[in-house]
């Protein structure tokens, strides 16, 4: 978990402010649940939205009606910023089929006025990852709260879960590694190394080089491709892994982008831990006529 928030970091444009992924069983610190209904909220040691345990939950109960509720980050300086982008994952579980709206709100009055800078009405169950670049009045202030909200009925939803939530600057180049496309458990022989990285820099990603490291193999590769920014795609090395059963850790790295150093090295390496098992084995039944 990383929160950046001194000034000379914003200067140096390093790009990443807030990289938060829940991972504690209590509310991490700075963070805080604003507008209605705090008793709603809670840490969860689920993985609905896709990433590793924990991440936030609002809970349908107690019942509440048109509300608007805020899972709102610490006090941001974005003094000289003039925009953001955020992203995070959510998983919406439906009650009913009326619409849930979950969207993200700015405030550089410490609360006393909330802008809305995107906002999505939801009728199905799903999960999404969610990027929109943010660049509303509260840009440029010295004291800026981010929020991710929920408005409606509560009771339309059985819970949404939130997770993975990050604020950057808007760098020319930042490639960032989204998930690392492996299942927790495989089986046994040869594996492909997949990967899916995002391109949140305003440069398009025409090329890159990566490297994984697994059970003391490290292979390096270049990639040429064509990722415009918030852009998402899924790459595959060309060398794989036989492997045994046990565990593993599974360690990628970004090296350079379009030949150049990416000056925010804080979303360049990813790690999973992977079990390889001996192998599947089909049950059939087993009928006897006697």
């Amino acid at each position: 978990i990383s929160l950046l928030l001194n000034v000379a970091l914003f200067s140096q444009s390093v790009g990443t402010i807030v990289k938060e992924s829940f991972d504690s069983d209590e509310m991490p610190e700075g963070w805080k649940i604003t507008g209605n209904n705090s008793h709603n909220w809670s840490v969860s040691k689920s993985n609905f939205c896709g990433g590793d345990p924990n991440e936030i939950k609002m809970d349908y109960s107690p019942v509440f009606y048109n509300g608007f509720t805020r899972l709102t980050s610490p006090m941001l300086d974005l003094t000289d910023v003039d925009s953001i982008l955020v992203t995070f994952k959510h998983y919406v579980d439906i009650y009913t089929t009326y619409p849930s709206t979950i969207g993200i709100a700015t405030s550089s009055s410490n609360g006393m006025k909330w802008d809305k800078a995107y906002e999505e009405t939801f009728y199905a169950d799903g999960q999404h990852n969610i990027s929109k670049v943010i660049a509303n009045d509260d840009m440029g202030k010295d004291k800026v709260m981010v929020a991710l909200f929920y408005e409606g009925n509560s009771g339309n939803l059985n819970a949404i879960y939130f997770d993975d939530v990050e604020i950057t600057t808007i760098e020319n180049i930042n490639a960032k590694i989204a998930s690392l496309d492996i299942p927790n458990s495989i089986d046994a022989g040869n594996t492909n190394i997949t990967f899916s990285l995002q391109n949140i820099g305003s440069e398009p990603i025409t090329s890159f080089e990566a490297k994984y490291e697994i059970n003391g193999i490290t292979y390096s590769q270049t990639f040429e491709t064509e990722i415009d920014f918030i852009e998402t795609k899924q790459f595959t090395f060309d060398q794989n892994v036989t492997l045994i059963p046990g565990n593993y850790e599974v360690k990628i790295d970004i090296v350079s982008v379009n030949g150049k150093d990416d000056k925010d090295a804080t979303n360049n390496t990813l790690t999973k831990n992977i079990n390889v098992a001996l192998g599947s084995v089909q049950r059939l039944p087993m009928i006897e006529h006697f």
